[in-house]
């Protein structure tokens, strides 16, 4: 059976927010979209991994599960990464 315009519109919209977000963190901290969604450890591409996280999440759309598998993460390492991004924040501001 084919897809509906408003079925391909509700799961393709989401997935069209989520690339806007990657693309703004990708230019704004200088890290590629492509290492952004790469397995890498590297300190910068998982402060900018987590910043992206953080952004989908306060969205408030999606759970921690459909958030990982956007992002190619387990979706305990979604959770991770909002808690360090959290406490970032919190440092930030004292």
């Amino acid at each position: 059976a084919t897809q509906s315009a408003a079925e391909r519109i509700r799961t393709t919209a989401p997935l069209c927010r989520v690339r806007r977000i990657i693309d703004a963190v990708a230019e704004a901290s200088g890290v590629s979209a492509k290492a952004i969604l790469s397995p890498s450890r590297r300190a910068d591409h998982v402060r900018a991994r987590d910043l992206v996280i953080w952004e989908i999440n306060l969205q408030g759309r999606h759970s921690l599960s459909e958030i990982g598998r956007m992002m190619h993460r387990d979706h305990s390492t979604v959770h991770a990464a909002i808690q360090r991004e959290a406490r970032r924040r919190m440092e930030a501001a004292e």
